[in-house]
């Protein structure tokens, strides 16, 4: 009895410690409500955040639950350890964890075998898809040319292997340097 008890005992444990708090949601109509708490449950961070992409369960102050989909909302944010997420609704269909905002807003989709980075362009509104494979999450030249063709410099500089899009933080430069010279 011992012995099964302290497992489920220390399951319960691990699954209260994850309580987060939602900082702050951001509605359609540009509402923002705070004083939230995050009710998806799961044990695991990735798993959390892969669930979170589809949809977010929340508890107010009075114990109501409520579940907003990515076309309910602009944004939400919570603490998750001590760490800020930021989710951002991408054309009302899923919600991606923002990576980079200045002109252009750089989000990450997470699905099981690769990642997906999507950015809005400011000046159309057209949203572009590049999905990352591999260990580095490498995005290849294919599909950089396929969503930045508008932005030759661009695409030269990672053809001359001058931008290297290897990781989250090369895609974070590629972004970059394609809203400071193909962005008017």
């Amino acid at each position: 009895m011992k012995k099964t008890l302290l497992p489920i005992l220390f399951l319960f444990m691990v699954n209260q410690s994850y309580s987060q708090r939602i900082a702050y949601i951001v509605t359609t109509q540009n509402d923002t409500i705070s004083n939230l708490t995050l009710k998806n449950s799961f044990v695991f961070k990735n798993s959390l955040l892969m669930n979170l992409q589809e949809k977010l369960i929340v508890e107010n102050q009075e114990g109501v639950q409520k579940t907003y989909l990515p076309s309910d909302l602009k944004s939400f944010m919570l603490y998750y350890d001590g760490e800020k997420i930021q989710y951002e609704s991408i054309d009302n269909k899923v919600f991606g964890i923002l990576m980079y905002t200045d002109k252009i807003k750089l989000v990450k989709i997470n699905t099981r075998n690769y990642f997906i980075y999507a950015f809005t362009r400011p000046n159309n509104g057209k949203t572009s898809y590049m999905e990352g494979k591999g260990l580095s999450r490498r995005i290849t030249l294919n599909v950089i040319t396929r969503e930045m063709g508008d932005c030759p410099s661009t695409i030269k500089k990672v053809e001359d292997d001058i931008l290297k899009v290897h990781y989250e933080e090369g895609v974070i430069e590629l972004v970059k340097d394609y809203e400071a010279n193909c962005l008017k």
